[in-house]
C-alpha cells in the first residue's frame, strides 16, 4: 500500500543501516540510488575504487507487477549497468535486446505499453519464483548481483512493496521523525 514520506524514510533508515552494519561504520561508501542517473553515477564510482566497499540502496517505490511478474526497473538497471549488460543508449534494459514475447503479446492483443525483452523476462520470472517461495527481495537481488559477478553490494531499499509518496503541501519540508530500532 502507500506509504506516508515518514514511513519511506524510517525504511531507508534500515537500508541505510543494513549497509552499514554489512561495511562497518565509516569502511564504506553507501549511495542512495534511483534509476538510470544512479547506475551511471555507481558505474563511475566503482571505476576509481574498490567495489566491495560500496553498498547500493536501490529505490523499490516503481516496482510493479507486469503479466504477474514482479518487475524492480531501478534495481534491474542498476544490475544490468554494473554487469555490462545495459542497452547503453537508453540507460536501462538489456543490450541486444529481443521482443519475441512482446510481439507475440501484442499480436494476442495484450497491453504492451511497458517493453520488457526476452533476456530481460528471465530477471523477472526468477525474482517472481523467489519472492513466491518466501525470498526476500534483498535475498534475490543479492543473488542476482553475486551470479552477474557485481562485487558492490545491492540493498534494495525496503523488502516491503511501496508506491511513491505524494506529500501534501503542509509536508513538504517537513523532516520525518523515525522511531528509534530496537
Amino acid at each position: 500500500g502507500r506509504m506516508s514520506l515518514t514511513g519511506i524514510a524510517c525504511h531507508m533508515r534500515g537500508a541505510w543501516s543494513r549497509a552499514l552494519t554489512h561495511n562497518g561504520p565509516m569502511e564504506g561508501i553507501v549511495v542512495l540510488c534511483g534509476g538510470v542517473g544512479a547506475a551511471r553515477f555507481l558505474s563511475g564510482l566503482l571505476s576509481v575504487t574498490d567495489p566491495a566497499r560500496v553498498t547500493a540502496v536501490v529505490n523499490v517505490a516503481d516496482d510493479e507487477r507486469f503479466y504477474g511478474l514482479h518487475v524492480s526497473p531501478d534495481i534491474d538497471t542498476v544490475l544490468y549497468t554494473l554487469a555490462g549488460l545495459v542497452h547503453e543508449e537508453q540507460g536501462w534494459g538489456r543490450r541486444e535486446e529481443t521482443f519475441h514475447l512482446q510481439e507475440e503479446l501484442d499480436r494476442l492483443g495484450a497491453e504492451t505499453w511497458f517493453r520488457l525483452g526476452d533476456r530481460d523476462l528471465a530477471t523477472h520470472v526468477l525474482r517472481t519464483e523467489a519472492l513466491a517461495a518466501g525470498d526476500t527481495l534483498t535475498a534475490v537481488t543479492d543473488r542476482m548481483r553475486r551470479a552477474l559477478g557485481i562485487s558492490a553490494r545491492i540493498l534494495p531499499a525496503t523488502n516491503e512493496p511501496q508506491q511513491p509518496a505524494r506529500p501534501t503541501p503542509a509536508a513538504r519540508g517537513t523532516v520525518p521523525e523515525c522511531p528509534r530500532p530496537p
